[in-house]
């Protein structure tokens, strides 16, 4: 029984989420092994047709996902602090409000 790439992608979803792990979509099918992933999808009736359109459907939502976590929120640098180890950390405002620190410049040199 075939079930769609979308059914099959939340199903990996799903698994990935009560594993507590990520979970990796490669866009070579690998009959009769691999990984967790595509034993799952075999297992719901996949095969190298729909693992492709599951690899393209995860593209897709991986990009949704980049977008609105960081473009949509329109992120805006409200302080730019530089450490005596010559790190800088950049302290980020979004258009909500919220805030965010991101390391732009591992330690390194003398201090370190």
């Amino acid at each position: 029984m075939e079930k769609s790439a979308k059914v099959i992608l939340k199903e990996i979803q799903q698994k990935a989420k009560e594993m507590g792990t990520y979970y990796i979509i490669s866009d070579i099918y690998w009959p009769f092994g691999g990984s967790w992933e595509q034993k799952i999808a075999e297992e719901m009736g996949a095969n190298d047709l729909i693992w492709k359109d599951i690899f393209k459907l995860n593209e897709r939502y991986q990009r949704f996902i980049h977008y609105v976590l960081e473009e949509k929120p329109n992120w805006k640098v409200i302080k730019t602090i530089n450490f005596a180890d010559n790190s800088i950390e950049i302290v980020e405002e979004s258009d909500s409000g919220e805030r965010r620190s991101r390391l732009i410049q591992a330690p390194h040199g003398d201090f370190c």
